[in-house]
């Protein structure tokens, strides 16, 4: 019935049934198929435009860090030289009462703080001279980081040199060229400058660092959020263009279309035939 009917239709002008058949495959879903492809690649452009933006704003955040590592690497090294036994970083010591008890550093203060806790005197003493000791630190390695600073590297006292700690210095001076080639960046990746030295440039930097990174940070996690959403869009926009693909090869694989591809084979060989 295939070959005679094809005989027919061709004799009508028609394609043989496979064509006919071909057709309607081809066209299945096609309007579909072509709005998902259109969808998808105005999708595809969005999600260009957010990588970029996310890479922006990644380059941001890592040339900031940049000073507050120095902030961190600074504090700490100057801490731990205050902490040490020799320090020549001092304060006089009150008790609660605002009477003044001795000069003494850290490590010594340390030391007789905790003699106090053997003896297990009052709660308050504790809490109190607790309180004086890290208003102590917080003061103290300030003070000692900007000596270093002044001095270059080391620390005078009547210009005598009693301690060193170049990484210190190295790191200022490393964050002050870095800013000046404008490392330092604010929200719109502009370089942004500072008037202060020292110390305070330091602290300044880390700050002003900290407050861009926390709102790009605000900002970076919306647009991994809307990322997200777009690629999980295009997943299943995916998923459908391959099931319309698949329903085309199942409707290539039918009995009806096995059948009309024989008729037409077949014709096209008698053809060529004859």
């Amino acid at each position: 019935m295939g070959i005679f009917e094809d005989k027919i239709r061709k004799s009508l002008g028609l394609g043989t049934k496979k064509e006919s058949l071909d057709n309607k495959i081809q066209n299945y879903e096609l309007a579909k198929e072509n709005e998902i492809k259109y969808i998808m690649a105005q999708k595809q452009q969005i999600i260009s435009k957010i990588l970029e933006r996310i890479r922006q704003i990644e380059l941001i955040v890592e040339d900031n860090q940049f000073f507050i590592n120095a902030y961190e690497l600074i504090k700490n090294k100057a801490i731990e030289k205050i902490k040490q036994r020799d320090s020549v970083i001092e304060n006089n010591w009150i008790n609660k009462n605002g009477k003044e008890m001795f000069r003494a550093n850290y490590k010594e203060m340390n030391d007789y703080l905790n003699s106090l806790l053997k003896k297990r005197i009052d709660i308050n003493d504790i809490t109190f001279f607790n309180k004086e000791l890290a208003d102590f630190l917080n003061e103290a390695w300030i003070l000692y980081a900007n000596a270093i600073i002044l001095g270059k590297g080391t620390l005078k006292v009547d210009g005598k040199e009693i301690d060193d700690c170049y990484e210190i210095y190295v790191t200022y001076v490393n964050s002050l060229n870095a800013i000046k080639a404008g490392k330092l960046k604010n929200p719109s990746g502009k370089a942004v400058s500072l008037s202060e030295t020292k110390i305070e440039l330091i602290v300044k930097a880390k700050n002003f660092s900290e407050n861009v990174n926390n709102s790009l940070s605000l900002l970076l996690s919306q647009l991994e959020y809307n990322l997200s959403m777009l690629k999980s869009d295009q997943e299943n926009n995916e998923y459908t263009l391959k099931t319309i693909n698949e329903t085309r090869k199942l409707m290539e694989s039918s009995e009806e279309y096995v059948k009309a591809k024989a008729s037409h084979d077949y014709l096209e060989e008698f053809g060529r035939k004859h």
